[in-house]
């Protein structure tokens, strides 16, 4: 990705979409987990990508049928005929994927080094399943992507608004690079186990987090029984319970000044953003919550410490003013892509 962003800048001489930089990434991280291989290496992969941004844009539409339920089945609006037929294009994709997995495995021997992804165990499952635990290609399609879905989107988006705040933001940008340097140096690029010292870094990835949750609006749950919350309120059973982990993060009665970026705020509180503690929640909470949250704050934070350490970074015009717009979706995401300079801080970086 540095280099990418490197040469296409022309050595730092004209902007760069680094938001189509981090969604590559991300792209290419997780598609190594479910494949095995490079995400350039199987030509459906890119394909991919563009269908399920398509299902993202569709599913954040408002629909007239979940208002008025009486009208669904007319589907005014069409979306749930756009919606099969985005399925109908995914479900050939993924299909060509597992095919393209399954000839593959058949000729790979015992004494191969190939690298197995998360696709290749999925298919060992299956052919090991009990009638207990059977698994599908259904399900197996299903994971896939889930997985791609999930994976994607929520950690450009999350990487995007980070480095759009720092870029708005000199002085704590300034800080982040000072405190990189004390841990790594200039003479070596950072790695997965500079990170544990980088508590301010740290704390700007979970302030991003408060501020920009990738999913403002959390999974609907269902109340399997009645309950109180709170100060009294009863939620009775099958309530259907929609979260605002958006709203959450910013709610003046918990945070001071919530719509400011403020990572110091997070230096000595030590908020779990994985679910333990309430005030922010972008992962959600309890056995429903985010079993990526891990792989997402890794990279996230590597993405931003390599991408400090290496560049200084400068945009068009006046940075407090950068377009901080949201668009409106199932994903918290940038309205228009970030560009940006790269001015080189550490050729050793290429």
């Amino acid at each position: 990705m540095i280099r990418s962003i490197w040469k296409k800048s022309e050595q730092g001489t004209v902007p760069v979409n680094v938001s189509n930089s981090f969604a590559s990434l991300t792209s290419s991280i997780i598609w190594r987990i479910l494949s095995g291989t490079k995400f350039s290496d199987e030509l459906n992969g890119s394909g991919l990508k563009e269908i399920l941004d398509e299902v993202s844009a569709t599913m954040a539409v408002p629909h007239i049928g979940d208002y008025i339920p009486s009208l669904s089945w007319l589907d005014l609006q069409g979306v749930k005929r756009h919606m099969k037929s985005v399925r109908r294009v995914m479900d050939a994709a993924v299909d060509k994927m597992i095919d393209q997995h399954v000839s593959r495995n058949s000729t790979v021997n015992s004494n191969s080094h190939h690298v197995k992804g998360f696709v290749d165990v999925l298919l060992e499952m299956q052919k090991t399943a009990t009638a207990d635990m059977e698994i599908t290609r259904d399900h197996i399609k299903a994971i896939i992507v889930d997985i791609y879905a999930a994976g994607t989107d929520s950690t450009t988006s999350q990487i995007e608004w980070a480095m759009s705040e720092l870029i708005r933001n000199p002085n704590i940008a300034k800080k982040v690079q000072d405190e990189i340097e004390s841990v790594v140096g200039n003479h070596r690029i950072v790695t997965e186990s500079d990170l544990a010292a980088m508590e301010y870094l740290q704390c700007v990835v979970k302030e991003t987090l408060r501020l920009y949750p990738a999913g403002p609006i959390m999974v609907p749950h269902e109340s399997t029984e009645a309950c109180t919350v709170g100060d009294g309120y009863l939620i009775p059973e099958k309530t259907r319970v929609v979260v605002n982990a958006w709203a959450i993060g910013r709610d003046p009665k918990v945070w001071e000044d919530p719509l400011a970026f403020k990572p110091e705020r997070l230096k000595y509180n030590n908020i779990d953003v994985k679910g333990q503690d309430f005030d922010m929640i972008p992962f959600g909470a309890g056995r429903r919550g985010c079993p990526g949250a891990q792989l997402a704050m890794g990279t996230i934070s590597l993405a931003l410490a390599q991408l400090w350490h290496c560049f200084d970074w400068k945009i068009e015009g006046n940075p407090s003013e950068l377009d901080m717009t949201e668009t409106f979706g199932t994903a918290s995401t940038r309205q228009c892509h970030l560009y940006a300079i790269p001015v080189l801080r550490m050729p050793s970086c290429l």
